[in-house]
């Protein structure tokens, strides 16, 4: 408990009764048991109440996972996928890359379209 032996524990009772004294340390020690009672049964309330509103939650959430992927038949998902890729040419203007501009040659002409400029 917090890192607290039985010779510290010894330390503090002797040092609240000291400071207390015999007559207030039991209502010390009975407040104390209160609260602590109180601080449990807080936190069970709060931790019943969480869960049950994540059981309302889940619990549709659960079944309609279910039920999706019960009638979702991965296999031909992937076959369709894969005959589609295929099938697909690339091309580079599809992907929204941008046509590169048209230089003008040195003699003023233009290169055809489609060709990466080279060497000239």
């Amino acid at each position: 408990m917090f890192g607290l032996g039985a010779p510290e524990i010894i330390v503090i009772l002797i040092l609240a009764i000291i400071l207390l004294g015999p007559d207030k340390f039991p209502e010390f020690g009975r407040s104390i048991g209160r609260a602590l009672g109180e601080f449990r049964s807080m936190t069970s309330d709060l931790t019943s109440d969480l869960r049950s509103a994540y059981d309302d939650v889940s619990t549709p959430v659960k079944s309609a996972y279910e039920d999706l992927s019960s009638n979702f038949d991965t296999d031909s998902w992937h076959d369709a996928r894969d005959s589609d890729a295929d099938e697909a040419t690339y091309d580079s203007t599809a992907d929204g890359a941008a046509e590169e501009p048209q230089k003008a040659l040195p003699s003023g002409e233009q290169r055809p379209a489609g060709r990466r400029p080279g060497p000239v």
